[in-house]
């Protein structure tokens, strides 16, 4: 199993939260944090619980695997896509 990189994590997270135009402070009363962990979070020094992180995902309408992994469920599609038709794949 792959190794969660928190540091990565904490930028998706920015950038959602900024996509979706959250402040850290919205988004800390939004999930009933503090800025500071929030900020902690992104910054990959501490990581929201896995309940937070669901709750981030269906505020922010993005997927876990992209927050924990960065790989959407499109990635996987064009991967499976390409194991069943190797002949459709780039390069």
């Amino acid at each position: 199993m792959d190794e969660i990189k928190f540091d990565e994590m904490g930028r998706r997270l920015a950038e959602i939260r900024k996509a979706n135009r959250y402040t850290q402070d919205q988004l800390a009363t939004a999930l009933e944090l503090t800025p500071k962990h929030i900020s902690h979070c992104e910054s990959g020094t501490s990581c929201l619980s896995f309940k937070k992180i669901i709750e981030f995902c269906n505020l922010c309408d993005c997927s876990l695997d992209y927050i924990v992994w960065g790989k959407s469920k499109d990635d996987k599609i064009e991967r499976q896509h390409s194991i069943i038709h190797p002949q459709n794949r780039n390069g």
